[in-house]
């Protein structure tokens, strides 16, 4: 997945300083699976309904 990352702060220009990456799938399934298995399951079940547009929490 393609990706523009901010990674830092250009004071004198006050910009964002964004390098753009291509991520592989595998590594954005772990930081997708890192952060929901640091939620609870409450929080996650929250996350989604605000998040995600269609999704059926209870045939998960």
């Amino acid at each position: 997945m393609k990706f523009d990352i901010v990674i830092n702060f250009d004071r004198e220009k006050q910009e964002d300083v964004e390098v753009k990456s291509d991520i592989p799938e595998s590594k954005v399934r772990e930081i997708v699976d890192k952060f929901f298995y640091e939620k609870p399951f409450a929080d996650r079940r929250k996350w989604l309904t605000e998040n995600v547009n269609e999704i059926n929490l209870n045939t998960i």
